[in-house]
């Protein structure tokens, strides 16, 4: 069994560097360059040697305490790197990479203090109310709807915070109290107009 985690480890490595790589080569086409080095790829094998180097001793020590921290100092080397070596650069391009380092640098933070005083990553399991299910999500996908949710024009008066998602299809883990037209197991797909089940509009 360790034998098999460990190559189904080494083939999602593999696969993970040769994305990089491709991705990397893709976004340098047209790029700026210093020399005959592309910036866009220099900025992918940065955020790949920080995150490598920060993964030898987590690996060692057994933690992922680290890993939020290593997020963020990678969005902020990376982004500096870029900025540092770029021919040109507008106002505009100036303050998304500094709202890009702002960012990294307080969500990182927050998340590696939260982790350290707790002792673990500590996310609290997720529950069926009443009238609720727990649906473990087998599919979904993002329409025009969510994403005129997203910007406020669907319904500017909905409640936030919300997950915008009007199609979805999964199984049921579990049923909250009152629940009675499904039961775990069950495979169901979300519909955003929820009283209406069936009949006509």
């Amino acid at each position: 069994m360790a034998e098999n985690t460990n190559s189904q480890s080494i083939v999602a490595i593999v696969i993970a560097v040769v994305i990089g790589t491709l991705v990397s080569l893709a976004g340098s086409d047209g790029g700026d360059r210093i020399g005959a080095l592309p910036v866009f790829a220099l900025c992918g094998t940065l955020a790949f040697a920080i995150n490598w180097l920060a993964f030898i001793p987590a690996a060692l020590a057994r933690t992922e305490h680290f890993y939020d921290l290593t997020g963020g100092i990678t969005y902020i080397t990376v982004t500096a790197f870029a900025v540092a070596v770029a021919s040109e650069l507008d106002l505009r391009a100036t303050l998304v990479a500094a709202m890009v380092m702002v960012w990294a640098l307080r969500l990182s933070t927050f998340l590696f203090l939260r982790i350290s005083k707790a002792g673990k990553d500590d996310r609290p399991e997720p529950r069926a109310g009443g009238g609720q299910l727990l649906l473990r999500m087998k599919a979904a996908s993002l329409n025009y709807r969510d994403w005129l949710m997203v910007g406020g024009e669907y319904n500017p008066k909905q409640r936030l915070p919300l997950v915008p998602c009007s199609d979805a299809a999964g199984e049921v883990v579990a049923v909250g109290p009152g629940v009675t037209r499904v039961k775990p197991g069950d495979r169901v797909m979300a519909i955003f107009n929820q009283a209406w089940l069936s009949g006509p509009p």
